[in-house]
């Protein structure tokens, strides 16, 4: 896999066979988790929204981004660095992804992204090429990873970078931008009123 990732540039998918085959007969569920993340990996679309569902912004060009900065364990920090995970949509469904990692130095434990400009930059522009030419008239960024004492430092620096990188591509370029931070550390809870749920009370998918 390492060889293939990192020199030859081939796409690989690893299973293991424990995990393929339950009662020694082939695991229908995993078979299809595994063939959902080859089918990625290769450009195609796993789920999109129907038309029905659609929201209107996703009627113009819009591009939704998501980023995470994932660090090493407490031991390790000061000598292992931070890996910085990027995405943005390059379609109108926001279905397919294009990816832009980073690796920050060993000094930089932060959930800060210092490389945000040209990241934004390199997106935008397989945007470009990916829609005819068309830029997005809109940007939502989905920001993961982010403590509270961080949330008006990083929105600062990052939104900022995020500015900057739309005036490179063009001076009067200025795409309305939604931040949003995400938190999973929370004790909200929604439940079904109704029937529409599953046998241990959670919510249908």
């Amino acid at each position: 896999k390492q060889l293939c990732d990192m020199k030859y540039n081939i796409v690989t998918q690893c299973a293991l066979k424990g995990n393929l085959f339950k009662m020694d007969k082939i695991n229908l569920q995993v078979l299809g988790n595994v063939c959902l993340k080859i089918n990625s990996k290769l450009g195609g679309i796993n789920h999109m929204l129907s038309s029905k569902s659609r929201p209107a912004m996703l009627k113009r060009p819009v591009m939704v981004m998501g980023a995470d900065v994932s660090h090493p364990a407490p031991e390790s920090r000061g000598f292992k660095p931070s890996i910085a995970a990027i995405v943005g949509s390059s379609e109108p469904k926001a279905a397919n992804y294009e990816v832009e990692v980073r690796i920050q130095e060993r000094h930089h434990n932060e959930e800060m992204i210092h490389d945000m400009k040209q990241v934004t930059k390199n997106l935008l522009l397989k945007f470009h090429a990916a829609n005819k030419g068309r830029k997005p008239e809109k940007i939502i960024m989905y920001r993961d990873g982010v403590s509270e004492g961080q949330f008006l430092t990083v929105l600062a620096k990052e939104l900022t970078a995020m500015r900057q990188a739309c005036k490179e591509l063009e001076e009067d370029y200025q795409p309305a931008i939604t931040y949003i931070i995400v938190q999973k550390r929370h004790h909200t809870r929604f439940f079904p009123a109704d029937n529409n749920k599953y046998r241990n009370g959670n919510a249908l998918a």
